[in-house]
C-alpha cells in the first residue's frame, strides 16, 4: 500500500477485492475529520492530479452494482480539500474552458419523472425525440441571433436526465466553482457563453457568460487621398468610348452648319454659350467647397494605380503635395498660377460638340457617386426593414412562448382535473357498490320485518282466542263456585 500526501490531504493506494468481481487498485483520500469525513474512493482525476471525481461507497467510484436504497453519489473534490461540486451525481465530466457538467442521479423535477416513466411507451418516445429536436434548434437560433459568427457546440442532452454545468477556476492557487447551469436536459457551449436549457419546449434558455471575447484592435491609418483609377485598363479599347455616354446620331438632312463658339470654363465661373451669336452672357454659379469633392467616393473600388491620357495630354500625378486640397484644376493638370488669375482662360475648340471628353468623364464620375449614395440608401432601408423584422419576429416568438407557457398550464391543469375525475370516478363505484350492498341488506331487512309482523300477528291472534276462552270459561262458573274448601293436612 502506498501512501501519498498531497497538499492537506492524504492519499493512499489499496487493493480492493469483492464477490464476483476481479481486484482492481484504487486511490484512496483518507478522511481528515475537516473536509473529508469519510473515505473517500477515487474513480478518477483530472487536472494532472489537482481535482477528483470521488464517493464514500467504493461501488460507487468502480460502477458496480448498488445495493438496495443506495444511490450514486459523486462529488467532486479538489487536492487542497475544496468540495467543488456536492455528493449527488451519478456522472461528471470534463470540458473545455474549465466547465463541468455532472448527472445528478436523483432529479426532483416533474419533467424528468414523467419521461423516465413513459420510456416504454414507444409513441411517447418518439414525441420526447420531436421536443429535444424543437429545444436544439431554439438553442441554435438564440445563439445565431446574438453571435452569428459563432457555432454551437452540444457538450449535454439527455431528456431523461437533469444535469448541472460548473464554471471551475484556479485562484490564487485555490480552486473555486461556480454554477452556470442547472435543472438542464440540454447544455452547449460557443466558447465564451454556456446555454443550457430543460426538456420542456416552452421553457427559455437561459445564457451565462463564462469567457472572454477577444477584442481584435486595428491599427487605423491616416488615410491619404487615392489617386483616381478604374482599375485596370484596357488598351485596346478607349476608355471614354466604353464608359462615356453614347450620342445619338443626327439625321444627315439635320445636319447644320454650325459655326464653332468659344466657350470660357473656370471652376467658379460658367460662361454658357448663345445661339444665334449673340453676345456672350456671364452667369455665375457658386462652387461647392473644394475639399468634399471626393468626400462621397467609395474608396474601395480605387485601385493605387495612376492613368494616364496621353491623348490629351493630361496627366494624374502621384507627387500631388498631400496637405494641399484636390481640385478640378489639379485632376486635370491646370496649373496653379493659372487658376490663380482673375481673368478667366479661353479654351479653344476647334470642332465643338456635346461629347466633349472632359465633361463625359465628370459625368462619369457624378454618376459612380450617385450610384453609391443610391446604393447607400437602399442599403440603410434594407437594414431599417431587417431590424423591422426582427423586432416583428421577436415578439412573434415571445408571444408563441408565452401562449405555449399558457398551453402547457392548461394541459398540466387538465391532466390533474383528469386525475381528480378519475379518482372521484373510483370514489363513486365504490360508494355505488355500497349503496347496492345496502339496498340488498335493506331488501332483506323488510322481508325479516314482513315475516316477524306476520308472525307477531299470528301469535296476537292464538293470544286473543285464549284470552276470549279463558274468559268464557270463567263466565261460566256461579260466585258460589268461586269459594274453595280447603283440606288441612293432618299430622
Amino acid at each position: 500500500m502506498n501512501e501519498t500526501v498531497n497538499n492537506n490531504l492524504k492519499i493512499i493506494k489499496a487493493r480492493v477485492e469483492q464477490d464476483k468481481y476481479a481486484a482492481v487498485e484504487l486511490k484512496i483520500i483518507k478522511a481528515n475529520g475537516r473536509e473529508v469525513l469519510k473515505d473517500l474512493y477515487v474513480e478518477k482525476e483530472m487536472n494532472q492530479g489537482e481535482i477528483f471525481t470521488a464517493s464514500d461507497n467504493v461501488l460507487v467510484s468502480l460502477h458496480r452494482s448498488l445495493r438496495s436504497g443506495e444511490v450514486a453519489n459523486l462529488q467532486l473534490i479538489s487536492s487542497t480539500g475544496e468540495v467543488l461540486m456536492r455528493p449527488e451525481f451519478s456522472e461528471i465530466n470534463q470540458f473545455d474552458n474549465g466547465l463541468f457538467v455532472g448527472v445528478k442521479a436523483v432529479s426532483n423535477m416533474i419533467s424528468i419523472k414523467n419521461n423516465q416513466a413513459l420510456k416504454t411507451d414507444a409513441l411517447k418516445v418518439q414525441e420526447i425525440a420531436t421536443d429535444s429536436k424543437s429545444i436544439k434548434e431554439q438553442m441554435i437560433h438564440t445563439m445565431k441571433s446574438n453571435h452569428p459568427d459563432r457555432e454551437l457546440r452540444f457538450i449535454y442532452e439527455d431528456a431523461y436526465n437533469e444535469a448541472a454545468v460548473y464554471k471551475i477556476e484556479k485562484i490564487d492557487g485555490k480552486y473555486s466553482s461556480k454554477l452556470v447551469g442547472d435543472k438542464a436536459s440540454f447544455i452547449a457551449t460557443d466558447g465564451i457563453n454556456v446555454y443550457s436549457h430543460s426538456n420542456i419546449v416552452a421553457d427559455i434558455t437561459k445564457i451565462e457568460k463564462v469567457g472572454e471575447e477577444e477584442v481584435v484592435v486595428k491599427n487605423i491609418e491616416k488615410v491619404e487621398m487615392p489617386t483616381l483609377n478604374f482599375g485596370k485598363i484596357d488598351h485596346s479599347v478607349s476608355m471614354f468610348e466604353q464608359y462615356a455616354p453614347k450620342s445619338i446620331p443626327t439625321p444627315p438632312e439635320q445636319i447644320q452648319e454650325i459655326k464653332p463658339i468659344i466657350s470660357e470654363v473656370n471652376v467658379d465661373q460658367v460662361v454658357i454659350p448663345v445661339a444665334d451669336h449673340k453676345p456672350i452672357q456671364e452667369e455665375k454659379i457658386e462652387s461647392a467647397p473644394k475639399n468634399n469633392f471626393f468626400e462621397d467616393v467609395d474608396t474601395s473600388v480605387l485601385v493605387n494605380e495612376p492613368i494616364a491620357i496621353s491623348d490629351e495630354k493630361v496627366l494624374i500625378e502621384e507627387d500631388i503635395p498631400k496637405k494641399k486640397p484636390q481640385t478640378f484644376d489639379e485632376f486635370f493638370g491646370v496649373s496653379e498660377s493659372v487658376a490663380e488669375e482673375k481673368s478667366m482662360p479661353v479654351v479653344e475648340f476647334e470642332d465643338y460638340d456635346s461629347t466633349d471628353k472632359y465633361e463625359q468623364l465628370g459625368d462619369m464620375i457624378s454618376k459612380i457617386i450617385t450610384e453609391q449614395k443610391e446604393a447607400r440608401d437602399r442599403l440603410s432601408e434594407y437594414e431599417t426593414q431587417v431590424r423591422d423584422m426582427e423586432e416583428r419576429l421577436s415578439k412573434a416568438n415571445q408571444e408563441i412562448e408565452n401562449k405555449t407557457k399558457k398551453v402547457n398550464t392548461l394541459i398540466n391543469q387538465n391532466r390533474q382535473i383528469g386525475d381528480e375525475n378519475r379518482s372521484l370516478k373510483n370514489r363513486v363505484n365504490g360508494l355505488e357498490g355500497k349503496v347496492e350492498k345496502l339496498e340488498q341488506s335493506n331488501e332483506q331487512y323488510l322481508k325479516e320485518n314482513d315475516r316477524l309482523k306476520t308472525e307477531a300477528n299470528k301469535g296476537n291472534a292464538k293470544l286473543n282466542g285464549i284470552i276470549s276462552s279463558v274468559s268464557e270459561l270463567l263466565g261460566s262458573y256461579g260466585e258460589s263456585d268461586h269459594s274453595y274448601a280447603v283440606k288441612k293436612k293432618v299430622a
